[in-house]
């Protein structure tokens, strides 16, 4: 009997090694000296990424790692991080910066490929600044998409701008936008202008006199 072969090349099959976690690729981090770092090694200003995707968590946090992880939708916000730590239990508490800290953490994670070398990178942050920096990102990519479809996705350097703070100021992560790049199906193109009168074959005039 012969042997039937499955029409596939392995390149979309489950993957074996798991890798069921948030963070996927090569983690990176934006200092406080303002360089943005993979590992210990500083990012090219020039080296370009595209942004693939955005996902926000609320994770709980014990000995500097999270014990837990809620997804939150795209159509939902936030929990109110305030309540979350407030009814925490005094022992998931710690010191940080002079004051007490709950467990509870917004996060926003960035997952990125750089098309130079296809490497996966994401960059997790829940700073106020790389909310910021988010922020600004998905407004410029909404505004895109409203002009030229659904499917774009901006293709960014990694840079930073200064932000005020109640300590005189200090670098923030920014993404500098080099354009945005089409990834699967476009949408059909929007109607430009209206469809001829069923009466123009026939020489007929669209409004009667």
């Amino acid at each position: 009997m012969p042997v039937k072969v499955p029409k596939t090349d392995g390149f979309n099959a489950v993957d074996e090694a798991g890798g069921s976690g948030l963070i996927k690729g090569e983690k990176i981090k934006f200092s406080n000296a303002g360089e943005w770092l993979n590992g210990d090694t500083v990012i090219a200003a020039d080296r370009e990424f595209i942004v693939i995707k955005l996902l926000k968590a609320t994770q709980k946090w014990s000995d500097a790692k999270p014990v837990e992880t809620m997804i939150i939708a795209d159509d939902a916000y936030f929990p109110d991080i305030e309540t979350l730590n407030a009814e925490a239990p005094p022992e998931e508490k710690h010191e940080a910066f002079g004051k007490t800290v709950g467990p509870w953490q917004n996060v926003i994670i960035t997952y990125l490929i750089c098309p130079a070398s296809m490497e996966a990178f994401c960059w997790p942050t829940s700073t106020m600044g790389g909310f910021r920096a988010i922020q600004e990102l998905k407004d410029a990519t909404r505004r895109a998409r409203m002009l030229r479809g659904d499917n774009l996705f901006p293709r960014v350097t990694l840079g930073d701008k200064f932000m005020n703070t109640v300590y005189g100021g200090r670098q923030r992560p920014f993404f500098v936008i080099k354009g945005f790049e089409p990834i699967g199906d476009a949408p059909p193109p929007a109607l430009t202008k209206p469809a001829p009168d069923s009466n123009s074959d026939m020489g007929g005039d669209s409004i009667p006199h």
